[in-house]
């Protein structure tokens, strides 16, 4: 597999990661589900979204390698955190249907390739 094979993979595993940090505020969770979040609600998604966060540094590191993937991880974190502000500012409630439709192309670069 080439390491350009795993930054996509990242990117989505990244913008799941920030989506969960969001989830776990109560403005953003307000915006995207409705309601405030539970305390265990909350603390289930400050964790999913630090471990996806985390999986995402492991597939950038895992594809380039560590010298180059973590200078990739810092385009990968500023490409998914600002392409999730754009969503939470236009379009919060399709962030669920559109992070599920990533997570279902995150696997095409190892088919690509």
């Amino acid at each position: 597999m080439t390491a350009a094979a795993f930054t996509w993979p990242a990117c989505v595993l990244a913008w799941a990661g920030f989506l969960g940090l969001a989830l776990a505020m109560d403005r953003h969770h307000d915006q995207v589900l409705g309601g405030r979040p539970s305390m265990r609600r909350r603390r289930l998604a400050t964790l999913a979204g630090w471990a996806l966060l985390g999986l995402a540094g492991a597939a950038s590191v895992a594809g380039w390698g560590w010298s180059i993937g973590l200078a990739a991880l810092w385009g990968v974190l500023g490409l998914a955190g600002g392409g999730l502000v754009l969503g939470l500012t236009y379009a919060p409630r399709r962030l669920p249907a559109l992070t599920a439709a990533l997570a279902l192309t995150m696997w095409l670069p190892a088919l690509l390739v």
